[in-house]
């Protein structure tokens, strides 16, 4: 018996066009889920007629998917399943020969996209500087990262959301021949029909008439280029142009050619002192040490830190067990951070030696084994950062 080839659909966080290639997949009897940390049941569930049927807790992806609203049971293809993720490639899931489709889009409008369907309580560039609760890099340098580690895989076929608006016919043919596979024309126009931004609006306001407090946008425009000519985000695209140039070219994107910075940046020497960084695959080394990079990341993650209130979080919007992260992974960085600085000797950089980070670990401790409500939630971390304030005030003395 032949062994179920396993092919990554890898995407960013940032809204980039996934959803209608997972669409088109099960659409076409591609067996499509996505990963799973817990230990519940699996996104399909056999019914032992050789048909699969969607676990009732994955209900809300019918707001993404259209065919889970069309369709209620699914025979699938059985030498082929594909796992989408907007996973970092942790060492110790992924192997770099593990067979990659990589969806990507313009981080001018993912990024953008991403802001409004979060609906944060403050603006654009506020929400880009606000860090990831992983990797402690803002939000540009996340997604660089994102990218950075995945470009180390290279048995890899890249789709841009771009292309798939403008040629979703082909862009289906060429994922799923990269997959292996083949189907007559009619049956992948019927897919990419099924699949299109109108049946996935449609499908997203029916889960919203039966779920009337679910809240949140998906398919908000479905339009690509939206960054030249949206004057909130064409305010910053500087900034981001700046920082994902490198991207920018090796895609095709273009972009302003006043900027200059075209060099990838270098994230390992963060891994030194960002546990999430350090485990994940980079295709540089980390043996060497570079103080000017460990300094830029160092000053943007303390800048963040002292910026950061319980007011801040709440205005975030993110979620419970996000913050958790959040605080527990600045702890650690600081702890991290203090143990470098003793070792390199240099008191320049010894800004974490006193301590006053550890209550950050012991907030998130207590957020992550008890079960507390929202209201409760920002009690307890307001009183823990009002001691961290009292230790710096005493530091500072």
């Amino acid at each position: 018996m032949s062994r179920t080839q396993k092919i990554y659909l890898v995407s960013p966080r940032e809204p980039s066009g996934a959803t209608w290639l997972i669409n088109c997949f099960l659409e076409l009897g591609i067996k499509t889920h996505r990963v799973h940390d817990n230990a519940g049941l699996p996104m399909w569930i056999a019914d032992g007629n050789g048909n699969y049927v969607l676990n009732k807790d994955e209900d809300i992806l019918k707001k993404w998917l259209p065919v889970l609203t069309e369709k209620e049971k699914f025979i699938f293809n059985k030498k082929i399943e594909v796992i989408w993720t907007h996973d970092f490639p942790l060492k110790n899931k992924y192997n770099k020969n593990d067979k990659i489709i990589f969806f990507i889009r313009d981080p001018r409008d993912s990024l953008y996209s991403r802001y409004k369907r979060e609906n944060p309580d403050f603006n654009y560039e506020i929400f880009l500087y606000f860090i990831d609760e992983n990797s402690l890099l803002d939000k540009i340098d996340n997604w660089c990262l994102f990218n950075k580690a995945w470009s180390n895989f290279k048995d890899k076929h890249i789709i841009k959301f771009e292309d798939y608006k403008k040629e979703p016919l082909i862009t289906l043919q060429k994922a799923v021949e990269f997959c292996g596979l083949a189907f007559s024309g009619d049956i992948l126009e019927r897919a990419v029909n099924n699949s299109s931004f109108e049946k996935a609006k449609n499908a997203e306001n029916r889960y919203r008439q039966l779920n009337p407090n679910d809240c949140q946008i998906i398919n908000r425009s479905g339009k690509s280029g939206e960054w030249q000519t949206n004057e909130e985000i064409m305010r910053l695209n500087y900034i981001i142009e700046s920082k994902t140039a490198y991207w920018l070219d090796y895609y095709g994107y273009k972009r302003n050619p006043g900027v200059n910075n075209s060099a990838i940046a270098n994230f390992s020497p963060a891994s030194k002192f960002i546990s999430f960084i350090k485990n994940i695959h980079l295709p540089e080394t980390c043996n060497s040490t570079n103080y000017d990079e460990i300094k830029k990341i160092m000053i943007s993650i303390n800048n963040f830190i002292f910026a950061l209130t319980p007011e801040l979080i709440a205005r975030a919007k993110i979620r419970n067990y996000e913050a958790e992260k959040l605080l527990y992974n600045i702890a650690d960085f600081a702890n991290n951070y203090s143990s470098f600085a003793q070792k390199s000797a240099s008191n320049s950089y010894s800004l974490f030696g006193d301590g006053r980070f550890f209550n950050l670990k012991c907030i998130a401790n207590r957020l992550k084994n008890e079960k507390i409500t929202r209201s409760d939630w920002l009690t307890i971390v307001k009183a823990g950062f009002n001691k961290i304030a009292q230790i710096i005030k005493r530091v500072n003395k």
